[in-house]
């Protein structure tokens, strides 16, 4: 009987070219949408301080009409006072004209930001995809592996119920079975006290297939953990 090494590397189709031509492709995606992202993002940010700074632009344009109106009232009174011709200001048909322009500056930029942003989600979701696809594509790697490690599984479980009969067969001998009852030979027993002693330590814990949680909790799946991690960003990172 020949038993396989449980560390041994599982070699499975998964590592094929055509399914890490998928992640690389999908990986090229993903980093195109993301740029794509970061890039609308920076262009709603800038929107954003143009349409503060053209809010603040049409505050001092209304500010200088305000001033405009007084010196031209003040230098309107000096005039009548003067029986001089009443002057025309100019210094308030600019300060409006002013605030005409800062107004149309303001509208615009308003819209420009709502339409940058309306766009936003539409770069989100592309990117979101973008991630999913590399998952998708990670997952299409790891299937074959899950695949061949259950068909090791299968062929290990045999094994090692071939070995776990041995163990029995030779436990059996340092006594006697009643029906479904075993009853121990201190004489017989003797000479398999280590082996009863492993029985009980050794084998205290077996392997079960429902333990879902169990099998996540194990340690040696932090080398997968850190092989699909490596795989968003590297389409040639190898499996464990």
């Amino acid at each position: 009987m020949t038993i396989t090494p449980l560390h041994k590397k599982v070699a499975t189709a998964s590592t094929r070219s055509s399914e890490r031509e998928t992640l690389r492709a999908a990986i090229d995606d993903k980093a195109a949408a993301d740029a794509a992202l970061a890039a609308q993002r920076t262009a709603v940010e800038r929107a954003d301080r143009l349409v503060d700074d053209a809010q603040a632009k049409l505050v001092r344009a209304n500010a200088a009409v305000v001033s405009a109106k007084e010196n031209h009232t003040a230098a309107m009174a000096a005039a009548i006072g003067k029986g001089a011709p009443v002057p025309v200001s100019g210094e308030l048909r600019a300060a409006r004209s002013d605030v005409a322009a800062a107004e149309d500056d303001l509208e615009a930029v308003r819209l420009a930001s709502a339409q940058l942003r309306a766009a936003l989600g539409d770069h989100e979701a592309e990117a979101e995809r973008a991630a999913m696809a590399v998952e998708v594509a990670i997952n299409g790697m790891l299937a074959g592996a899950g695949l061949a490690a259950i068909d090791r599984l299968v062929a290990l479980r045999d094994e090692i119920m071939d070995l776990f009969s041995v163990v029995c067969f030779v436990r059996e001998r340092g006594g006697e079975r009643r029906g479904p009852s075993f009853y121990q030979v201190a004489e017989l027993m003797e000479p398999l006290a280590e082996l009863q002693e492993k029985m009980a330590t050794g084998l205290a814990r077996g392997a079960t297939f429902d333990d879902v949680t169990g099998a996540l909790a194990n340690p040696a799946l932090e080398r997968w953990t850190d092989a699909v991690a490596a795989l968003r960003s590297d389409a040639d990172a190898e499996l464990p």
